[in-house]
């Protein structure tokens, strides 16, 4: 059902005529809810709605498909090498930022700024236009002075009539599970087992994330990523090299016991004082070399809500 209501514009005598989904939509109440929960949520006409949505659209389970292949093979000298090919896909991640939902739908970005006539910009539907102020349709039927949207304005922007929940001033959910996530990456190795005093691991990795949420859930902010939508009506523009992708990564531990000592194959015949200056050194170490994360840009939220 929609409710339709004809408001006046400022400075002429047209009229401008919109709709809205009432509050026994999305954000209805529940049936469940006692006389005065209802009034509770009633009450929040006028403000700001927040809160999970009941629909099975935002409520899919996420889940992970993974894949690999692989080879190795034993080398003399008890060198194991080994292939692997590893690939990985997400999806209904949680879109972090995508938790805003009371804006425009993707119809005014192909508005005009503005209209030639800055004395009357509503001759024609226009971005100068949607911030002309009309006459305010829930005056009669919002009393609390507190809100925006009330009794105590008798104007309101005309975009306001436009958005999805009018009858909020903004609306907020947990996050969509609209998020998708891939990986590719091909992983050698090579280990030699511990003889002759020498021990090694060796690995390459080459690989690419993609996604278009890296962070997932806002409660984590402080770990980076992105946490808004550039524009929430076109979200798979975010598609991108994963915050976190690394695409060359190379490490290399080892251990080797020094040649030096009794029985060994330098001063071997070494007195026994001597072995404990000289004999009985060994080195380790390891060593990691790899490529840095994508720089992150951002850019002042440009969604128009109101």
């Amino acid at each position: 059902t929609l409710v339709t209501w004809t408001a006046n514009r400022t400075g002429g005598d047209a009229h401008v005529v919109a709709a809205f989904k009432p509050v026994d939509g999305a954000f209805a109440a529940p049936v469940s809810l006692s006389s005065v929960s209802r009034q509770s949520y009633a009450a929040g006409v006028g403000f700001d709605a927040n809160g999970p949505l009941r629909t099975a659209a935002a409520n899919r389970t996420p889940y992970e498909q993974s894949w690999s292949f692989g080879i190795e093979r034993q080398l003399p000298s008890n060198i194991l090498i080994n292939a692997e090919y590893i690939g990985k896909k997400g999806t209904h991640l949680p879109f972090s930022g995508s938790n805003y939902r009371n804006h425009l739908g993707p119809w005014v970005e192909g508005l005009p700024v503005g209209d030639p006539n800055a004395a009357d910009p509503c001759q024609g539907l226009t971005i100068a236009c949607l911030n002309n102020l009309v006459d305010n349709p829930f005056a009669t039927s919002i009393s609390d002075p507190n809100s925006t949207l009330g009794s105590n304005f008798d104007q309101i922007p005309y975009f306001q009539l436009l958005l999805p929940y009018p009858q909020f001033t903004g609306v907020t959910t947990e996050p969509q599970m609209i998020g998708s996530s891939i990986y590719h990456g091909l992983q050698l190795l090579a280990e030699k087992r511990f003889s002759n005093g020498l021990q090694f691991l060796a690995t390459y990795t080459w690989s690419k994330s993609i996604d278009n949420s890296s962070q997932a859930d806002d409660n984590v902010t402080w770990l980076g990523s992105f946490s808004g939508l550039q524009d929430p009506n076109k979200p798979w523009l975010e598609r991108s090299l994963s915050t976190f992708d690394i695409p060359h990564v190379i490490q290399l531990s080892y251990s080797y016991d020094l040649p030096f000592g009794r029985g060994r194959a330098f001063l071997g015949n070494m007195p026994r004082w001597a072995e404990f200056v000289i004999g009985g050194w060994k080195t380790n170490g390891i060593w990691r070399i790899a490529d840095g994360r994508p720089l992150t840009q951002a850019q002042p939220w440009l969604e128009f809500h109101g």
